[in-house]
């Protein structure tokens, strides 16, 4: 019933009632989460073009054998026969000699009666086969030729298969495309994109309305649409979608904190703030606004209950397939948190708490596997709380499996959940999933030095971070880097940390050694598409294929851009400043830079 599920699921009609089983069944939902996963795989395969005389060969194959089904038909079989189908008419000629011309020529222009037996060479007599039964056996037989091609490539993906190293550079393979979209709102603050449509927050003038606006990358009308009944006087930023939601942080303005006199900071605030989703499944248009929003979080942000290096209240966000939503924020007292929320299109969402930082330690970072099976992220902190300090960071996981348990005298499939240190040397930050593949900054140099820590399951929301450090690490340059929005925005804590990038393949042995992708240091800021990596480096923006094993040379696409930021499978900038049209209309435009990977 899955099955039938997952195709109600996408048209919003859950007749059967798998909606709500789900919610109670943690076998189901699991085995549902692999079912997807393997399309999502399909999808990051590389584009499989046919040899250029595939189509002539399979049609000289289906005419020889519907001649040979003609032959082997006899009088009383040809009587009921059908005509030959227009498609093969061209290739029926080289199927039978040439004394044959003129009965082939009746034979394929009859349109009543009975038809001729072709005078081929007899062979042993096969019970007659229907011509559509012989047209369906040919066709099979090409899908099992392609689907075994396809499980060889997923079996090499997957087993640590070899293949050549394939150079990609723009903009042959990635096509860059700008949008101009016309705008009450001009001043972009935060954006992501998806194939379809690019999601932006921005304000209009003298920063008093803001709004979240959706403009149409697949027609040529570039109007921004509001998602919103109304503007907002309060900042907005954008900060993740899927195909069905769209997710952002509202920002209030900032109050001075009083403070006792023997303790003054000058720089002490307080702000609320909320982070909301918006459901993208119901049609809109500017006279018919979505859904009222949910509010998945709320609370106050006190910089007094946080570190000084702690500037906003979410710490990262990572979608697992369209509806389920990873966040890692901090809470009224200062505590962070990692939390899943499962988005179901009502007002109320399933929320499952995964684990929570002891004080002065901040989760960051969160991504998973596209089965949604394997979670990271990062827990960050400081020498003595500084941020001149040496930063460390020790990379957690929850996996979910499947078992069998002994439950009242018989053995029963379940569904086991651990949590438990991937890496505790650290020195590893900012981890990122693409493919498979676990990517992570390392700041200590040397590789080598990174030992794997013996996994300690936990079932506890809560764990203890044990100081073990395996390595010495080296000063890290706390410079910042291009945001993922603008600069009214503070940055998660580890987007500015530099390091080397290394790439952990998740499908082999938990001690094996990572692979370098970046060694000089200077990388900072990954962010992970499904099927591509961008980072920035001293050169600029840098960009990776885990699929071909290859880089990928940006060029100066995004020279320019004062933000960039990559969601599912589509990377988008922001260039200049967003200008109003000419003095004989009061039309605004805000302009935007995107690519799609892989390329459609």
């Amino acid at each position: 019933m899955l099955a039938a599920y997952r195709e109600l699921e996408r048209n919003k009609d859950d007749t059967i009632g798998i909606a709500g089983h789900l919610e109670q069944c943690a076998e189901c939902r699991g085995f549902l989460a692999l079912q997807k996963s393997v399309g999502e795989q399909v999808r990051l395969l590389p584009t499989l073009a046919p040899a250029p005389d595939a189509h002539t060969k399979l049609m000289q194959a289906l005419a020889a054998e519907h001649a040979r089904f003609l032959q082997r038909s006899s009088t009383a079989h040809a009587s009921s026969a059908s005509s030959v189908p227009d498609f093969l008419k061209p290739y029926m000629k080289e199927q039978v000699p040439a004394r044959a011309s003129e009965t082939l020529k009746a034979f394929s222009t009859a349109e009543t009666g009975p038809l001729p037996v072709l005078p081929l060479r007899r062979k042993k007599r096969v019970a007659p086969m229907g011509q559509f039964a012989v047209l369906g056996l040919a066709a099979s037989f090409l899908m099992v030729l392609l689907i075994g091609g396809l499980v060889s490539m997923l079996f090499l993906a997957n087993h640590g298969g070899t293949s050549p190293t394939v150079a990609i550079s723009l903009p042959s393979l990635v096509a860059p495309v700008n949008y101009i979209a016309t705008t009450q709102y001009p001043h972009v603050a935060s954006a992501v994109a998806t194939r379809e449509h690019i999601y932006y927050s921005a304000y209009g003038e003298n920063d008093t309305e803001w709004m979240v606006e959706q403009v149409n990358g697949t027609t040529k009308d570039t109007t921004s649409t509001p998602l919103l009944a109304t503007s907002n006087k309060n900042p907005l930023f954008v900060l993740g979608a899927s195909q069905h939601w769209v997710v952002w942080l509202q920002f209030d303005t900032p109050h001075k904190k009083a403070q006792p006199s023997f303790n003054v900071n000058s720089d002490a605030f307080t702000r609320t703030w909320s982070l909301n989703a918006l459901s993208l499944a119901e049609p809109h248009s500017a006279l018919s606004p979505f859904s009222t929003p949910i509010v998945l979080q709320h609370g106050v942000f006190d910089t007094t209950t946080v570190p000084n290096w702690v500037h906003t209240p979410i710490q990262g966000l990572w979608f697992v397939q369209q509806t389920t939503l990873l966040v890692a924020s901090i809470d009224t007292k200062g505590k962070s948190q990692l939390v899943r929320y499962q988005l179901d299109g009502k007002q109320s969402t399933t929320v499952t708490p995964i684990m929570q930082a002891t004080k002065g330690h901040i989760l960051t970072s969160p991504t998973a596997t596209a089965d949604g099976l394997k979670i990271f992220w990062s827990e960050l902190w400081f020498t003595d709380g500084k941020p001149q300090g040496q930063p460390h960071s020790t990379i957690w996981t929850q996996e979910t499996t499947q078992e069998t348990t002994r439950q009242h005298g018989a053995w029963r499939p379940g569904i086991a959940v651990n949590i438990h240190l991937f890496r505790s040397d650290e020195t590893l930050f900012h981890p990122q999933v693409v493919n498979n593949t676990l990517f992570l900054l390392n700041t200590a140099g040397d590789v080598s030095t990174t030992v794997q820590d013996t996994p300690t399951p936990t079932d506890t929301a809560t764990a203890q971070v044990t100081k073990v450090v395996q390595a010495t690490p080296k000063p890290v340059s706390i410079t910042p880097v291009l945001p993922r929005s603008t600069a009214n925005y503070p940055a998660q804590v580890d987007e500015s940390i530099h390091g080397t990038l290394l790439a952990f393949a998740l499908d082999e042995s938990a001690t094996a050694q990572p692979t370098t992708i970046s060694n000089n240091n200077t990388a900072a800021a990954p962010q992970a598409g499904m099927g591509f990596l961008v980072w920035q480096s001293s050169a600029g923006y840098q960009m990776y294929d885990p699929v071909a094993k290859s880089p990928v040379e940006v060029k100066n696409s995004t020279k320019g851009a004062t933000f960039l930021a990559v969601n599912a499978d589509t990377a988008v900038w922001v260039g200049s400043e967003s200008t109003a049209a000419s003095d004989t209309t009061s039309a605004q435009t805000a302009t935007f830079g995107m690519f799609d990977w892989p390329t459609a």
